[in-house]
């Protein structure tokens, strides 16, 4: 589909070691191959019996990353001169890495919870559904050894593929058959965020619940006593709390968490709900990761236990070898560092509630979240491409209009094009402050001899094109440029410091029992 351009701009990722864990059984196999022959031959027949739903066709191929300024210019430096222009070439996309797309997708299916299970509370007539309660998206480098993950919101609003209609995200799950409901969801993500997904990873409420007991618990944070009357969670006491596979289940799946405060009473901490509750998603897998990953590598009883339930729980595309695909790419984590994932939630907000949505609370995205989405795309966030760039021309109608129609064709926002008669030879792009980058690559996709020029009237990602009296007309596929356009030098004016300004400090007064912001304790 088409996008609106979008400010160039860097989200906030962060890097933490907890989103490791949600590669599962890949850290697992990690600790496997370096267990000796004996531990990798059980694990390759326990995983071997993993789950594998036949969606292969509905996975598509990583998305063809379209052409970006760093790629037009020759690798060789060349003296810039005032009036230089630049040299025809033919541009060849360089080779691209083996970059792919996971979705991961945690299920909150109750159908084997036992009854009387507080899991269960309130929604017993809807135990047999099929939700997605987290859905994430992964995209692993492994050229570069960087990973990026990111959270998608349940209550984001989509049009559910194969229909019409548009609902929650989480609503394309919910098909009693397994591979109908992941089909969808699948055919879901990759229609509304025009990407493509090569991989597919599962698991239940069930399956969640068995790891964390396994690993003998988890201890989470509380600034103060807290409950969720919805999942059943109820902490009596502020300070780190030991949570088991129920509790640390009734915390995961908490959207209106409340905590109570030193006068005792309750403030609602949720009033984001699933984007809340996504971030203690987030901080609980850090948890995770700190306290028991030690564990796994020196406890080979724990290390068996994690693979049986893995075997059991884990549910698969048949697009992934778990033994061999796992085995690859548990050899690349040996090496992944800590600031080598990036992870970030989908930058949501908040819709109008309205009774064509049934007066849900829904989330939809803005256009900040393009630029996450580019990511797995195989767009980084700083790489300037056609669609970040937007492109007015200016010159005699006859001219200007199939220019205009030539860049819109290779993916620049066109922008107001003015008439104008020639008053030069050379066509002149001409950019501002930030904009050396967006000139470069529309050079490129000019067959003419071009010249650069700055404008301080010009935005960072819009450029300007006035055409010369040369025949200049617009390429398919942009060619080598043997120069860059030079970036715009801006004179500093100097700064006085201001006056030192007397200020006095008040004290907030506590107001919950446990400071969660310190940092952990140490075992």
């Amino acid at each position: 589909g088409t996008f609106a351009r979008v400010p160039r701009e860097r989200l906030r990722w962060t890097r933490t070691t907890g989103q490791r864990a949600v590669l599962g059984i890949n850290v697992f196999l990690v600790v496997v191959l370096a267990g000796g022959a004996l531990v990798v031959g059980y694990a390759a027949q326990k995983l071997a019996a993993v789950e594998r739903l036949s969606v292969a066709d509905s996975l598509t191929a990583p998305n063809a990353a379209p052409v970006s300024a760093a790629q037009v210019v020759a690798a060789a430096p060349v003296v810039v001169t005032p009036g230089q222009t630049t040299t025809s070439a033919q541009f060849v996309s360089p080779a691209p890495d083996v970059e792919e797309n996971y979705l991961i997708v945690g299920s909150d299916n109750a159908e084997r919870i036992a009854d009387g299970d507080q899991v269960l509370s309130g929604r017993e007539a809807e135990r047999g559904n099929n939700l997605a309660d987290t859905i994430m998206l992964l995209r692993l480098r492994p050229a570069e050894g960087t990973a990026s993950l990111l959270s998608i919101p349940r209550d984001l609003e989509v049009t559910i593929a194969g229909t019409s209609r548009k609902a929650k995200i989480n609503t394309a799950f919910n098909n009693p058959d397994a591979e109908t409901r992941v089909t969808r969801l699948i055919d879901t993500i990759e229609e509304n965020f025009d990407i493509g997904l090569q991989h597919y990873i599962e698991v239940d409420l069930e399956g969640f619940r068995r790891m964390v007991d396994a690993l003998g618990g988890v201890d989470v944070c509380f600034s103060g006593p807290s409950r969720d009357a919805r999942t059943g969670l109820e902490i009596t006491t502020g300070g780190w709390v030991e949570l088991a596979g129920p509790q640390a289940l009734q915390y995961v799946r908490s959207r209106k968490l409340e905590v109570q405060a030193i006068d005792g009473t309750w403030d609602d901490v949720s009033p984001q709900q699933d984007l809340n509750r996504i971030d203690r998603q987030q901080a609980f897998v850090r948890s995770t990761v700190s306290q028991t990953l030690g564990s796994v590598v020196t406890d080979p009883r724990l290390l068996l236990s994690l693979l049986n339930i893995a075997a059991e729980e884990l549910v698969v595309s048949n697009t992934l070898s778990i033994v061999g695909d796992g085995s690859d790419l548990a050899g690349w984590f040996r090496d992944f560092e800590d600031e080598d994932l990036e992870t970030a939630s989908l930058d949501v907000q908040f819709l109008r509630i309205t009774a064509a949505r049934n007066f849900q609370s829904r989330v939809g995205m803005t256009e900040a979240a393009e630029i996450q989405l580019d990511v797995f795309r195989g767009i980084g966030p700083d790489d300037v491409v056609p669609k970040r760039v937007t492109v007015e021309v200016v010159g005699p109608n006859e001219r200007g209009r199939p220019m205009s129609d030539g860049l819109g064709e290779a993916g620049f926002v066109v922008g107001p094009r003015a008439v104008g008669e020639t008053v030069r030879a050379a066509t002149v792009v001409r950019y501002g402050v930030g904009g050396d980058g967006a000139a470069t690559l529309v050079a490129a996709y000019l067959n003419g001899e071009i010249e650069f020029a700055t404008s301080d009237s010009v935005a960072a990602g819009t450029v300007v094109v006035e055409i010369g009296d040369d025949d200049v007309v617009v390429l398919s596929t942009p060619r080598v440029l043997d120069r860059r356009a030079p970036a715009v030098v801006t004179a500093t004016t100097p700064t006085t410091e201001p006056a030192a300004i007397e200020t006095t400090t008040t004290t907030t007064e506590q107001r919950y029992e446990f400071d969660c912001s310190a940092a952990a304790p140490t075992s």
